[in-house]
């Protein structure tokens, strides 16, 4: 005779078994895309930052020629400056 009350038992054993391993699985998940998050906030302080120290170079070198002395500093400087003027004539 097939024994319903077994059946059932195992059954439920798997669907809770099953339900703690996704759960498991999704709190990992969960504790990885923070990490992601974290992550991808912290790049973005850090490039906002160097763009601030690089703004205030640029406009230390502005203000008084010399300021710069790094010759890859200074490339990049005038980068910029033949940009900005590229930037002015189209603006006209």
């Amino acid at each position: 005779m097939f024994d319903w009350k077994k059946l059932k038992d195992d059954v439920g054993k798997g669907i809770k078994g099953g339900a703690q391993s996704v759960s498991k699985k999704a709190g990992e998940l969960t504790a990885e895309g923070q990490r992601k998050v974290k992550v991808f906030n912290l790049k973005r302080r850090i490039g906002e930052q160097m763009g601030e120290l690089g703004k205030a170079i640029y406009q230390a070198e502005k203000t008084t020629k010399g300021t710069i002395t790094d010759e890859a500093a200074k490339a990049i400087f005038k980068k910029i400056t033949k940009a900005q003027a590229e930037l002015k004539a189209l603006e006209k």
